[in-house]
């Protein structure tokens, strides 16, 4: 009897560590982790080879996408342990709107619109709303 109770163990904890091994080697379906949802992690496009820039437009647009990228990086960190009422999340939301804007002035001021509409192009759309009335919010009916 002790041997079949110490065989049962080993299965259930067998049966268990495949399980775990074989939900983390699934494919997530266009999920980056927890936290991440879709659309939020997202293949870079290589701008410079999509719009055929020589080296000194591609150097400026690298730059300014750097540079976006760095200001967003310090937005998210500061936001970290901040309040999270309304007003505060509506301050860090026009912040990061401004930093979008910014750097879609910038691309503009240094693309042609042929080439910033081929950009549009290959971009993916981005997500919908979220909360009450987007995704993962009650359904009607």
């Amino acid at each position: 009897m002790k041997n079949y109770t110490r065989f049962a163990k080993s299965a259930v904890i067998a049966s268990t560590l495949i399980a775990a091994g074989a939900a983390l080697a699934q494919d997530r379906g266009g999920m980056g982790g927890p936290g991440i949802g879709p659309g939020m992690h997202r293949p870079p496009v290589d701008i410079a080879k999509l719009l055929n820039l020589d080296a000194a437009r591609t150097e400026k647009v690298n730059a300014i996408l750097a540079d976006e990228h760095a200001a967003r990086k310090a937005l998210w960190e500061s936001n970290k342990g901040a309040p999270q009422d309304e007003a505060a999340k509506l301050a860090f939301r026009d912040k990061m709107r401004a930093l979008r804007d910014d750097t879609r002035a910038k691309l503009t001021a240094l693309l042609t619109p042929e080439e910033l509409q081929k950009l549009r192009d290959s971009l993916p759309p981005p997500p919908g709303p979220r909360g009450p009335h987007g995704e993962g919010g009650p359904k009607p009916g």
